[in-house]
């Protein structure tokens, strides 16, 4: 229930540590109750190439539930050390 700028300056940080990447969002917005229109038709493993060597991962390209999540991080990992 944080504001987003508290959580946008909480995220740049982790990233900055766990990843050594510098951000500067521009806005952070929370989906709550974010669920596909239709999950039979996200893309296959909750991941989504946007360029070469960026992928977007998520519950909500995975059916919309927990473990898509989870399991789309990972298949975007794999994807990133080319499995």
């Amino acid at each position: 229930e944080d504001d987003p700028e508290c959580v946008s300056s909480m995220m740049s940080s982790m990233l900055h540590e766990a990843l050594e990447i510098r951000s500067s969002p521009l806005i952070s917005h929370r989906w709550r109750y974010a669920r596909p229109a239709d999950p039979t038709v996200t893309t296959q493993k909750g991941v989504y190439q946007v360029d070469s060597g960026l992928w977007i991962a998520g519950d909500y390209l995975a059916g919309g539930r927990v473990e898509g999540s989870f399991l789309a991080g990972i298949e975007a990992a794999d994807r990133l050390k080319g499995n």
